[in-house]
């Protein structure tokens, strides 16, 4: 770079600079919304999760297992949902449905807990909540769900950030060259 005109040296180094700052930028926009697809994706299951609490507490109550597995197997039509367990209040499970490309054996791992919780783990979504009310708990909900439709956006998303990192860069090229030109 030694042997370069002050000119070009300028240019670059603007180039550089606007390379790098909208690298940055392009970079934080992505992050954020990657954040809020994950927590957009995670609010959808927790209403499904509320609906069938809702739902499925009488039949819980009444020891209706027949009807329970009618309301959970509705999640059926989302596509995105592989598994729903529901445990009574003693731990024993209560109602299972089960789609064929289900993660395995997850629902175990996390029926012991107490609370709500949340989790990804590999290619999935768990979240667990309670069924009835927090001072009278008649079970828990278990609903584990692919997390297909947030790879989906999020290769959306970074093939239009590409597309804009593209397209952009003649634009800062030749905003360079006329800031050059100036000096």
């Amino acid at each position: 770079m030694a042997h370069l005109s002050i000119k070009k040296k300028i240019t670059r180094i603007t180039f550089a600079v606007t390379f790098i700052s909208i690298s940055c930028a392009l970079s934080i926009i992505a992050y954020i919304q990657i954040h809020v697809y994950k927590k957009d994706f995670a609010r959808e299951i927790g209403t499904t999760a509320k609906m069938l609490s809702e739902n499925i507490s009488a039949a819980i109550i009444f020891d209706d297992r027949d009807g329970a597995f009618e309301i959970v197997k509705k999640v059926d039509s989302l596509n995105f949902i592989v598994e729903v367990v529901v445990y009574k209040q003693n731990n024993e499970i209560f109602v299972h449905f089960k789609k064929k490309d289900s993660f395995q054996k997850v629902a175990e791992k996390f029926r012991m807990r107490s609370d709500y919780f949340e989790t990804y783990e590999r290619d999935y979504y768990i979240q667990r909540s309670i069924i009835g009310h927090p001072s009278n708990v008649i079970g828990t909900l278990i609903i584990i769900s692919k997390i297909d439709p947030i790879k989906e956006k999020i290769q959306q998303l970074l093939f239009s950030i590409l597309g804009v990192f593209f397209i952009l860069q003649p634009f800062f090229f030749l905003l360079s060259i006329w800031l050059q030109k100036s000096i």
